[in-house]
């Protein structure tokens, strides 16, 4: 469907370069794609003349990542391509030097978090192309301690004490005080058993432990006041 136009006084040589998306490459379904190429003459009597030739052009390989989003610290992470043809060579680069495959669709396991970037090159003898994508490795929650306020939490009854913990990755919290019965403390000022930061008001004298358990995707950590 391509069409070059020239000048009736040109005589040399005409280039033209195939261009193809990566959708229409590969729905073509062969890395060979045969393309017919016709001249058309018009003498200067007005007779025209078409002459034709069939040229092969091989494509380039095609390739997209399909391993995106958020994974977990010491978890295999599996990666693959949605898109992928005319590969005859591929490599992975998970973000080190030495942290590559071959295979096409590897795993790879990353001990610490953050956002990594991942390459891949796919190639055949007519050049190369690389992809790239970033994923974000996610460890589990860690709680380095619960403060209050009072910074000593015991006084004479009713005794209301914030707690404050310090606390990295959490997605959800849960609180739990023991003992527990059903009048000896409440949750005050809007907080519940899920607020980061609860308000609990003590009715009854004795001992209490307040116990954090923080959670995400990745796992969970818990602490004791």
């Amino acid at each position: 469907g391509v069409v070059e136009s020239v000048a009736n006084n040109y005589f040399g040589n005409l280039n033209h370069t195939y261009m193809f998306t990566d959708s229409a490459a590969c729905a073509l379904g062969s890395e060979l794609v045969e393309l017919e190429v016709k001249l058309r003459i018009v003498y200067v009597n007005g007779t025209p003349n078409t002459r034709s030739q069939t040229v092969l052009v091989k494509l380039l390989p095609r390739a997209k990542i399909a391993t995106t989003g958020s994974h977990c610290v010491g978890e295999p992470v599996q990666f693959g391509l949605t898109q992928d043809c005319y590969i005859d060579d591929i490599l992975w680069n998970f973000g080190g030097a030495n942290d590559t495959s071959s295979l096409e669709n590897p795993t790879f396991i990353y001990n610490t978090p953050g956002v990594k970037t991942v390459n891949v090159c796919v190639s055949n003898e007519c050049g190369q192309k690389c992809e790239s994508t970033q994923i974000f490795i996610r460890s589990k929650p860690v709680i380095s301690g619960i403060a209050t306020s009072p910074a000593d939490p015991s006084g004479c009854q009713p005794l209301t004490v914030d707690f404050n913990p310090n606390i990295q990755g959490a997605d959800s919290f849960e609180w739990s005080v023991s003992p527990s019965c059903g009048n000896c403390y409440t949750y005050v000022n809007g907080t519940t058993p899920d607020s980061l930061s609860p308000v609990i008001t003590f009715f009854r004298d004795g001992d209490y432990t307040v116990s954090l358990i923080a959670h995400n995707e990745c796992g969970n950590d818990t602490s004791s006041v």
